[in-house]
């Protein structure tokens, strides 16, 4: 039987030969960079119906507020009244924005 263990100097024979990795972005062009704003989660008054917990919840997840409002209005008879307590607690813990663009 022949002794089929790679040592430290076959790989870095493998990898000169083969090259650096191209990830498709330079490290130069992430040291610039901006990183993207936190999310946060907050109840927003402009364009409300309730307390504008559909409209933060939509603006978080990035999703449409009218499918929030859906999801809201058939979950709440399906979990027995749960997700109505949910709504009512998040309208008081959530901290108040006016706007979408100040979230």
């Amino acid at each position: 039987m022949t002794d089929r263990r790679i040592t430290a100097a076959d790989m870095d024979a493998v990898l000169e030969e083969v090259g650096a990795v191209d990830t498709g972005h330079t490290p130069a062009a992430d040291q610039g960079a901006v990183p993207a704003p936190r999310r946060r989660l907050t109840r927003i008054r402009e364009g409300e119906w309730v307390a504008g917990v559909c409209n933060g919840l939509a603006a978080y997840s990035e999703i449409d507020v009218g499918w929030v409002r859906t999801l809201f209005l058939f979950g709440i008879p399906l979990t027995g009244g749960i997700l109505a307590v949910v709504y009512i607690a998040l309208a008081f813990i959530l901290p108040v924005t006016r706007t979408q663009e100040t979230a």
